[in-house]
């Protein structure tokens, strides 16, 4: 009886060490499984753009938009020596083009009240000239790119300055061409110096001589 009852309680003991170490893998494994973490899917993917810059321009004056040459003698010209300053910006890939012009098929950009009598230089805004003769011109005295044609030589510090600067005439807006130029693109706002000058042979009729002069200017994209 007493062996039975040993056997059943080592059965018992035997069962429930069985039952223990069950457990305890149970807890072991479950633990392991809660600390254990899962690497996350990944995958790369990417995003193409695009966009068109439109081109930009502005051009103002920045000084010398209204031009007063006085009283003028026949024979001794006037030269005004500030003269007129543009300011030119723009983001196009090869530069602008300026062209003056008096604005009118007919008269020129300054004439007497009548239309009939005006002053006309005969340089070129292609083959300007020292100045010699008479009438209204222009000159590119300073600027970025300024064209050899403009001057003999030397650095003018105004309109004036020197001799040899060189003078246009003012086409007609119908036979306008360019009279200055820059090429490539600005990373930042040009500047444009142009002078003024006149004379009048003594033949010329007197009074009041008015008129304006127009400066367009174009961007070069391509």
């Amino acid at each position: 009886m007493r062996k039975a009852v040993f056997l059943s309680l080592s059965a018992l003991f035997v069962f429930w060490l069985v039952c223990l170490l069950s457990y305890d893998k149970g807890l072991l494994v479950n633990s392991l499984n809660v600390s254990k973490t899962k690497a996350a899917a990944s995958d790369v993917e990417s995003v193409t753009l695009s966009v068109n810059i439109l081109d930009y321009l502005s051009f103002t004056v920045s000084s010398g938009g209204t031009i007063s040459l006085g009283n003028l003698t026949p024979g001794a010209p006037v030269c005004n020596s500030s003269g007129t300053v543009f300011l030119v910006s723009t983001n196009a890939s090869n530069g602008y083009k300026m062209t003056p012009s008096d604005g009118s098929a007919t008269n020129s950009a300054l004439s007497e009240i009548t239309g009939v009598h005006s002053l006309d230089y005969l340089g070129t805004l292609a083959t300007p000239t020292t100045w010699t003769g008479s009438g209204l011109g222009v000159t590119l005295w300073s600027g970025v790119q300024r064209e050899a044609a403009w001057s003999v030589g030397g650095v003018a510090t105004d309109a004036c300055a020197l001799a040899s600067t060189k003078w246009a005439g003012v086409p007609a807006n119908s036979t306008a061409t360019t009279g200055h130029t820059v090429t490539g693109y600005l990373a930042g706002p040009d500047t444009t110096y142009w002078g003024w000058k006149v004379d009048v042979p003594n033949t010329q009729k007197t009074g009041a001589y008015t008129g304006a002069v127009t400066f367009t200017v174009v961007n070069v994209l391509s």
